[in-house]
C-alpha cells in the first residue's frame, strides 16, 4: 500500500503580466477558501511568487477575471472522484476570486488524464483562463510514458493538490500471486486507468524494480 498526494490543478504558464499575476492571487485566494470549507484535506505548496502587494495583486486580478469564464478542465469521465473534486472546487472558488469570473467545468477523459493534459499544455490558453485537474500522477507521465505524455510539467503552473490518497494491490482469489514475494518472480496481469494514474505508475516502478 501506498500513499500519496492527488494533483488537484494546474494551468499552462505564460506571460507573467498575463498568467502569472492572476494565478498568484488566485492560489492566495484558493487556499484560504479550502482552509475554510475542505479542513481536513492536505494541500500542496503553490510554485508561484510574485512580489507584489496584496490589495494591488487582487485590484488587478479583478480586473482581469471581471466578465471572463475560467474552465476547469478534468481529465476523467464524469462522476469519478477526480471530477467531483473538481466539480466541488469549481462550484466555490468563483466567489474567492476577484471579478467573481464564471467557471465551467468540461471533462477530457483519455489514457489517464494525459489526453486533456497534452490539450492544455499545447494548446490551451495561457492567459489565466484554463485549470486542469488531472489524475495524480501528471507530474510523472513524461518520465513514466514519454510516448503518451507530450507535455514539460515544468512548463506548467502546478497550483496545488485537496486529498491524500491509498493505493493498494490485489489479485483476484485464483490467481497465482499471493503475496509480493510471489510478484518478484511470477507474472500478475494488472489493470489500470493508464499513465498519469497511481495504480499504473507504482506498477511501472514495481516492475522495473523487482526485474
Amino acid at each position: 500500500m501506498s500513499r500519496n498526494r492527488s494533483v488537484m490543478a494546474f494551468a499552462p504558464c505564460g506571460r507573467i503580466i498575463d498568467a502569472a499575476l492572476p494565478f498568484a492571487a488566485l492560489w492566495r485566494i484558493m487556499m484560504r477558501s479550502m482552509a475554510l470549507s475542505l479542513p481536513a484535506c492536505g494541500l500542496a505548496a503553490a510554485l508561484i511568487c510574485v512580489a507584489t502587494s496584496p490589495v494591488r495583486a487582487e485590484d488587478e486580478v479583478a480586473t482581469f477575471y471581471k466578465g471572463k469564464t475560467v474552465r476547469m478542465m478534468v481529465g476523467t469521465a464524469p462522476g469519478g472522484g477526480v471530477d467531483l473534486i473538481g466539480r466541488l472546487v469549481a462550484r466555490h472558488l468563483r466567489g474567492h476570486i476577484p471579478g467573481n469570473p464564471n467557471i465551467i467545468v468540461q471533462n477530457m477523459p483519455g489514457a489517464g488524464s494525459v489526453q486533456m493534459s497534452n490539450n492544455i499544455a499545447n494548446t490551451g490558453a495561457r492567459d489565466g483562463t484554463v485549470i486542469g485537474a488531472p489524475l495524480n500522477g501528471m507530474p510523472t507521465a513524461p518520465l513514466l510514458a514519454p510516448k503518451a505524455a507530450r507535455f514539460d510539467p515544468t512548463k506548467l503552473n502546478w497550483i496545488g493538490s485537496v486529498y491524500r490518497s491509498n493505493n493498494v494491490a490485489y489479485a483476484w482469489h485464483s490467481a497465482p500471486v499471493r503475496s509480493l514475494e510471489q510478484l518478484k518472480t511470477q507474472d500478475l496481469i494488472l489493470g489500470t486507468p493508464g499513465p498519469g494514474s497511481g495504480s499504473y505508475d507504482l506498477a511501472f516502478l514495481a516492475r522495473d524494480i523487482w526485474a
